[in-house]
């Protein structure tokens, strides 16, 4: 029972791997970089060393914020308004 169950999980989890290791040679991204969290090796890199504005990690950063500070299991509704924001938005 147990091996069968390990086969099914180490099966998904080849397949959720490979998918995303397909999916990211192709990111829209100018420029990306995904590291190792123990070690920091880099695992995959598109234009690392390019100087590009900091929107994306204003916007990481302030999820992370929020992440930390709020209640997850909160329900909150977003009004249309709220949607429509100009340039760079959550």
């Amino acid at each position: 029972m147990c091996k069968g169950l390990y086969a099914v999980l180490f099966a998904i989890l080849c397949i959720v791997l490979f998918s995303f290791s397909v999916y990211a040679i192709d990111i829209s991204a100018k420029s990306a970089i995904l590291l190792e969290a123990q070690g920091g090796e880099i695992v995959f890199e598109k234009n690392a060393n390019e100087r590009l504005p900091m929107a994306s990690t204003t916007k990481i950063m302030t999820a992370i914020v929020v992440i930390e500070n709020c209640p997850l299991n909160k329900k909150v509704k977003i009004e249309p308004y709220m949607t429509g924001v100009e340039g760079s938005s959550i």
